[in-house]
């Protein structure tokens, strides 16, 4: 009796953000979770809120956001503190999503991403004043 493999992770991510969430899925995210980027994560508004208030950045500051998806929650902190953003993630999908993402908010070129695995990412120290990866497994 042979076993099953289990499912690479990263390519179950990629088929994921693959697929463009429909409008019953926007309406769902809006009416649960208060915002609608894509269903690429669970934080709330509240949380990023949260987020905001706690991490060490000021106006012109740089954020990096790991697992980024479709670039929530660091859209988010980026608008609300005026500071720059730098999102990375694997799935090519995700990172499309979140640029285009990224001129609908006007975040122009205060966003930046960067297809990277979070294990491994190719960033010198000391580049960012606060990192965050909301609903990421590394």
């Amino acid at each position: 009796m042979g076993t099953v493999a289990e499912p690479d992770p990263v390519d179950r991510f990629r088929e994921r953000y693959a697929q463009s969430p429909g409008e019953v899925a926007r309406r769902v995210e809006r009416a649960v979770l208060g915002h609608a980027v894509g269903l690429n994560g669970f934080t709330t508004v509240a949380q990023a809120e949260t987020l905001c208030d706690f991490l060490p950045l000021t106006a012109g500051g740089r954020l990096l956001e790991v697992g980024c998806g479709h670039g929530w929650p660091g859209f988010h902190v980026a608008q609300r503190r005026a500071c720059d953003l730098v999102g990375s993630d694997i799935p090519l999908d995700a990172l499309r999503d979140a640029k285009a993402n990224a001129g609908v908010r006007r975040l122009g070129a205060r966003a930046v991403f960067v297809a990277a695995d979070g294990r491994a990412l190719p960033f010198r120290s000391a580049v960012f004043d606060a990192v965050v990866h909301a609903d990421t497994f590394c």
